[in-house]
């Protein structure tokens, strides 16, 4: 018996999933179902770009075609799309993000269109809009990011400090495209946004160009943001400027960021082939990943739930409580495990190891632990982001070969004997009236 971990990926065509599932045991293959989606009276999906899970049986996907649609996944079932929206687009238009919330799911684009696609019962038709609010929040975007219990989402972009919007009252009682975006004035909901930067020695301003963004799991004022300059800022809503700034990027901008499920982790790439682990109490990295061509995408790996059962168990992919399921404090927890898993421009989809950071705060990885790992690759992946969907548990019925031979060896040997014992009672049968016959003849 060995865990395995399910993932819902992009495909590399259009109109279809890849679900690939990924075993920790080494003697048992990864295995990659290519899912066509039945969009039946709803228009066909193009290419997959962003995905997020809206419940344990439903995802909703942003395609190329700047569809949004509300696909039902059910095991051993092809996805179905149930719902879909059509957003508003300008030329040269791409998707900034998307984050489910209590409210619903929110799609961005960079022209700045934001849309709020509200949980309902109801199975809308296609272009049936009646039940999506849209706000015009300026752009371009870059990258959207929900806060922990989903009330507040920020967003950032070229030009577009971080921004902190209040999910209701931005969306409360808007049906139609609004003015939000116009320079000076205040967003829709907005509760805080960054102050800019002192200026340079040269006075010259420093450039507002942000790439990701995230919240930190366990403080709903924190935020952090990779930039193109190559830095992380480190954001606490109760003040307006960076509480810190690192520069930890190689080459290129910091491309994408995501928070660990270990204390004080946090994971990110640059524009080359950089994959990192870094301290968010020091800002140092700790560790890179062996080298790979360009992490797209990332996303933290939760440890295995205590009891796992035969069916893919959802998970909620967004935050970890307060308490960290890895213990920094207990030594044995330095050992590397599964963390993280990404999708680079090879369109290949890789399952990393890593140590959490160590429990001083300058403190040093040792032995094993220094360095990430990547344990598992399955290539043919669509280029986009993607979700973790859960552990399951698998029989591994593959064996070592030399367990195989032992156990060949071994039925060979229970045949031979089988067969002599067969031919011995045979003997015996035929034996015994021959003895009797000569004691009654004495």
């Amino acid at each position: 018996m060995s865990l395995s971990l399910s993932f819902l990926a992009p495909s590399l065509h259009p109109n279809t999933l890849t679900d690939v599932s990924i075993p920790t045991s080494p003697h048992v293959q990864p295995t990659v179902r290519h899912l066509a989606v039945k969009h039946c009276s709803h228009r066909p999906l193009g290419l997959i770009k962003h995905i997020v899970s809206s419940s344990s049986t439903e995802v909703v996907v942003l395609d190329d075609s700047f569809q949004v649609s509300h696909l039902q996944v059910e095991p051993e079932e092809p996805p179905v799309i149930v719902r879909q929206h059509t957003v508003d687009h300008v030329p040269g238009d791409k998707w900034a993000g998307i984050i489910h919330t209590p409210s619903g799911t929110i799609s961005s684009s960079s022209s700045g269109l934001t849309t709020l696609h509200p949980l309902t019962d109801s199975q809308g038709q296609d272009g049936d809009n009646k039940d999506t609010s849209s706000i015009n929040l300026g752009g371009p975007l870059t990258t959207i990011a929900g806060s922990r219990h989903g009330r507040r989402m920020a967003i950032a972009g070229k030009e577009v400090d971080v921004t902190v919007l209040d999910i209701e009252r931005a969306f409360g009682g808007v049906n139609d495209v609004n003015m939000g975006g116009k320079k000076g004035a205040s967003l829709p909901g907005e509760t805080w946004k960054a102050k800019n930067l002192p200026m340079t020695s040269l006075r010259l301003r420093p450039p507002i160009h942000h790439l990701c963004l995230a919240y930190l799991s366990n403080e709903e004022n924190g935020l952090v943001s990779g930039t193109k300059s190559g830095s992380i800022r480190r954001y606490d809503t109760r003040q307006r400027k960076p509480v810190s700034e690192w520069k930890v990027a190689r080459e290129g901008g910091v491309g994408c960021l995501v928070v660990g499920y270990a204390e004080h982790e946090l994971f990110f790439s640059d524009r080359s082939s950089y994959l990192a682990s870094l301290d968010l109490r020091t800002g140092r990295s700790l560790f890179s990943f062996p080298t790979n061509p360009t992490t797209h995408h990332i996303i933290p790996i939760p440890p295995p739930p205590i009891s796992v059962s035969h069916s893919v168990l959802p998970i909620n992919p967004s935050f970890n409580t307060s308490d960290s399921p890895y213990n920094t404090s207990d030594t044995k927890s330095y050992k590397p495990r599964i963390a993280l898993a990404s999708i680079s421009s090879d369109a290949t989809l890789r399952l990393h190891t890593a140590s959490p950071p160590p429990m001083q705060v300058n403190g040093r990885l040792t032995g094993e632990g220094k360095k990430g790992g990547t344990v598992q690759t399955v290539g043919g992946i669509g280029l986009g982001g993607f979700i973790f969907r859960g552990w399951s548990e698998i029989v591994d019925t593959t064996l070592a070969e030399g367990e195989v031979r032992d156990n060949e060896k071994e039925e060979e040997e229970e045949d031979v004997w089988e067969g002599m014992s067969e031919i011995d009672s045979d003997e015996e049968e035929k034996e015994e009236p021959v003895k009797k016959h000569r004691k009654i003849g004495r």
